[in-house]
């Protein structure tokens, strides 16, 4: 928990210092892509946290990374700060910080779509039009498969929560059916 609260402090001064310009959100997506790498693909994320591994080599990496994304140049800077700050344990939660922080900057609603399959292009796109028509402010939408579901969909808007699966309403049926 102390790793996250780091992170948050870092990412808020980070926006709070470079600034957000809500017609560039094209912008901060790269940056997206990059933390989300840095988080998800364990072995990137082990490298960078393991105390044997010297900084100017996780530098080296770090450049590899964003020569392969267009990341802003002020990202890249604060990466790299942090790597000689020998802070790369935060690495792993920086991207959830950003994307929590830079959402409520940009009064961007974060929507997440879990499917109990995999869903094709055209019902990606048929669900976030839909999803659209009903939103009255901007929404950035998420995608995710949980095979657990058995069927349907649960979707989350900000923190609500609509449960539209298999799962909910076989629980559904059971908790009746005790009462």
């Amino acid at each position: 928990m102390r790793a996250e609260f780091i992170a948050t402090r870092y990412i808020k001064a980070f926006l709070d210092n470079t600034g957000v310009d809500p017609e560039k959100t094209s912008k901060y997506l790269a940056t997206f892509v990059l933390l989300e790498r840095l988080s998800v693909q364990k072995i990137i994320s082990r490298f960078f946290s393991c105390p044997v591994v010297r900084v100017q080599e996780k530098r080296e990496v770090l450049q590899l990374l964003f020569a392969e994304t267009q990341v802003e140049a002020e990202m890249q800077h604060f990466l790299s700060a942090l790597l000689d700050a020998d802070r790369a344990s935060l690495l792993p939660f920086l991207r959830a910080v950003y994307q929590e922080e830079l959402q409520k900057k940009l009064e961007i609603i974060p929507i997440r779509i879990v499917s109990a399959f995999v869903l094709s292009d055209t019902e990606r796109q048929e669900s976030a039009q839909m999803i659209q028509k009903g939103m009255s402010k901007k929404s950035q939408i998420f995608f995710e498969t949980d095979e657990s579901l058995i069927g349907g969909t649960v979707v989350f808007v900000g923190h609500l929560k609509v449960d539209l699966s298999l799962q909910n309403k076989i629980k559904q049926v059971v908790n009746s059916v005790r009462a």
